[in-house]
């Protein structure tokens, strides 16, 4: 069971980095995107995604 939990982890984690990497290449490329708004929600999904990580991290036996 632990197994499948892992699995769908880091299913969604590799969901959260493609979403992130799709939003960087955005923001170098496009030359209307709004650098600032788009950097903040970036931020937000980012930190978001480590804290999840490390709480995930955290709860773990041997973990941090």
């Amino acid at each position: 069971m632990s197994a499948t939990f892992s699995i769908e982890a880091i299913k969604s984690r590799i969901d959260d980095l493609q979403a992130a990497q799709e939003l960087l290449e955005h923001l170098l490329t496009c030359p209307t995107a709004d650098p600032v708004r788009e950097r903040a929600h970036l931020r937000t999904e980012l930190g978001q995604a480590v804290d999840d990580a490390l709480a995930e991290r955290g709860s773990r036996p041997g973990g941090a």
